[in-house]
């Protein structure tokens, strides 16, 4: 683990700088563009009044999913990705790639035209354990705090029991509180260990109560 903020800091800068050298190298690197698959997009208003788009990822995600990864802070991206991890362009391109027969990614889109990605939520199958599946957030900071995790944990579910999941699982750093609460207060009954210094949760979808208001 990190020892400080300057540490988580440093990290972040040398990642940005790697990610633009990448892109700079004899321009090598041009974003794709695909044909989106067909794509359902549902208008969603936080409590505080802020509209959003929730929709599947699609690969042309990719470049505002860079973007938004830039204007993360450093305790955000760390506590995502729980260890000094430098995700690459070719990163990033897996989660907007997704396919449903390994799991699924949503996006939550903001800003002129709803273009601009600023929070991901995704799982992937646990091939070794049929009906389990391993679940991922990432929220702008600017919109933590604000029900949004909560509604795409929601969304999450949904799919996950449509796809015949049982099990949602998540690892956790012991410090992210936000997403400790928001894991223990689904509404589904779950298991909680401790590993690694980490927090493994287990989410059961049964059919289980509706959700607390956002």
């Amino acid at each position: 683990m990190m020892d400080s903020l300057m540490e988580r800091g440093n990290f972040i800068q040398v990642w940005q700088q790697q990610l633009d050298a990448e892109l700079a190298r004899g321009q090598s690197w041009a974003w794709p563009s695909f044909s989106p698959r067909p794509a359902t997009a549902e208008r969603v208003t936080l409590p505080d009044g802020a509209s959003l788009t929730l929709r599947p990822a699609v690969p042309d995600d990719l470049h505002q999913m860079w973007k938004m990864h830039r204007r993360l802070s450093a305790n955000t991206l760390y506590y995502r990705y729980l260890r000094a991890y430098q995700p690459s362009l070719a990163d990033l391109t897996q989660i907007c790639t997704i396919n449903e027969q390994a799991g699924r990614t949503l996006v939550a889109t903001s800003g002129r035209f709803q273009k601009q990605i600023v929070a991901v939520a995704y799982y992937l199958k646990n091939k070794k354990q049929p009906g389990t599946a391993e679940v991922a957030f990432l929220v702008e900071d600017r919109f933590q705090g604000r029900g949004l995790g909560r509604l795409l944990l929601q969304r999450l579910i949904q799919i996950g029991r449509a796809a015949g999941l049982t099990t949602l699982e998540a690892f956790v750093h012991p410090d992210n509180g936000a997403m400790l609460h928001l894991l223990r207060h689904s509404g589904l009954p779950f298991s909680e260990e401790v590993a690694y210094d980490l927090h493994e949760l287990r989410l059961q979808l049964v059919p289980a109560a509706a959700f607390t208001k956002l």
